[in-house]
């Protein structure tokens, strides 16, 4: 059947791009409903995970809206942090 996650490299289009398209050509868009983005801070240094302060996740492909309850209901469970705009690329 079709991936229901994918760990794909986010080096850019240049160095990683055949790899992470690789990986996402196994996704069915079918019946997806929430799509988690997990990336690593390159440049702050961060005790815990921490969920976007913005309204919309720019990509390559487009905006996709962060949803905003669920961002919320995460930060309510005491693990996270809101990560700051200044340093969220």
């Amino acid at each position: 059947g079709a991936a229901r996650a994918v760990i794909a490299p986010h080096a850019g289009f240049s160095y990683s791009g055949p790899t992470a398209a690789w990986a996402y050509k196994h996704v069915s868009p079918t019946g997806i409903r929430r799509v988690f983005v997990l990336g690593p801070s390159h440049h702050h240094s961060m005790s815990r995970c921490a969920v976007s302060s913005c309204a919309t996740y720019e990509t390559p492909f487009g905006g996709i809206p962060v949803d905003r309850a669920t961002s919320a209901a995460l930060l309510e469970t005491g693990a996270f942090d809101v990560m700051d705009l200044s340093v969220e690329e």
